[in-house]
C-alpha cells in the first residue's frame, strides 16, 4: 500500500508539473486581452486547474480503487480487510468490513486494529453487533495505554454519540466495579466523574504523565478533547 501511495503521489506531482509548464507557455503568448474564439482554451485551462486541485488536495486513491483494495485485502482475512477499510478515508467501506469481522468467531483484535477503530470513531455503530462490541470493549482495556488512552477515548466516543448507558457500563468496568452495581443511575454518576477526571488530567508537557513521544502526547490531548465532548453531551441530556 505504501508503494502504491508513493507511486500515485509521484504521478500526480509529475502531472501537475507538466500542466504548470503548459500553462506558463500559454500565458507567455497571451497579451492579456485574449482573442475571439479563445473560449475553448479558457475552458481547458479551467479544467486543468480543477484537475490540479484534485491532484494536490484529494485522496491518493478514488473510492472505487479503495473498494478494490479492501476486496483484495479480504484474501488475507477479515482483520486485514477491516484495517484497510478503516485506514482509507471512505466511511462507506467500513460497515461491510466490520460486519464480516463480527461474523468470525474468536477473531483476534490486535492493537493496530483497535487504534484504527478508535480513530475512525465507529464504536457506537458496533452496538448493533454485540459479539464484536464486547470484543472491542475487552481489547481497549488491555495493553499499553489502556487506562490512559484507549478506554477513556472509547468511553468518551460513546458518550459523545449519546450512548450513555453503554459508556457508563464501560466506565464502570474499567473502574473495576462489581457487575451487580451496574445500574442506570450508578452508570450515569460514574460516567460523569470518569469523563471529568480524564478531561482534566494534567498531561501537558511538564505535567504528570507528560513524557513520551509527540504521538503519545497527541493521543492524550485527543482523549481530553473527546472527554470534553462526551461530558458536554451527557450534561445536555441530563437537563
Amino acid at each position: 500500500f505504501d508503494a502504491t501511495a508513493a507511486a500515485g503521489i509521484d504521478e500526480d506531482v509529475h502531472a501537475v508539473s507538466e500542466e504548470e509548464e503548459e500553462d506558463d507557455e500559454e500565458d507567455d503568448d497571451d497579451d492579456g486581452w485574449g482573442e475571439w474564439g479563445d473560449e475553448g482554451k479558457s475552458e481547458a485551462k479551467t479544467a486543468q486547474a480543477e484537475k490540479r486541485s484534485r491532484s494536490v488536495t484529494g485522496a491518493v486513491v478514488s473510492e472505487t480503487e479503495a473498494r478494490s483494495l479492501v476486496v483484495a485485502a479480504k484474501t488475507a482475512g477479515p482483520v486485514a480487510a477491516a484495517k484497510v477499510a478503516l485506514a482509507l478515508p471512505y466511511p462507506s467501506l467500513r460497515p461491510d468490513a466490520l460486519a464480516a469481522l463480527g461474523n468470525v468467531s474468536g477473531t483476534v483484535l490486535d492493537d493496530d486494529l483497535i487504534d484504527l477503530i478508535l480513530r475512525a470513531e465507529v464504536i457506537p455503530s458496533l452496538l448493533s453487533a454485540p459479539a464484536l462490541y464486547a470484543s472491542v470493549c475487552a481489547a481497549v482495556q488491555r495493553g499499553a495505554e489502556a487506562a490512559t488512552v484507549k478506554t477513556p477515548y472509547a468511553v468518551a466516543s460513546l458518550a459523545a454519540a449519546r450512548c450513555h448507558a453503554a459508556a457508563g457500563t464501560l466506565a464502570m468496568s474499567a473502574a473495576g466495579l462489581h457487575p451487580a452495581l451496574v445500574t442506570n443511575d450508578a452508570g450515569v454518576a460514574v460516567l460523569e466523574r470518569y469523563l471529568r477526571a480524564h478531561g482534566k488530567r494534567n498531561w501537558d508537557d511538564g505535567g504528570i504523565g507528560g513524557g513520551g513521544s509527540e504521538a503519545a502526547r497527541a493521543n492524550r490531548r485527543a482523549v481530553r478533547g473527546k472527554c470534553a465532548d462526551g461530558l458536554k453531551a451527557l450534561l445536555a441530556d441530563l437537563r
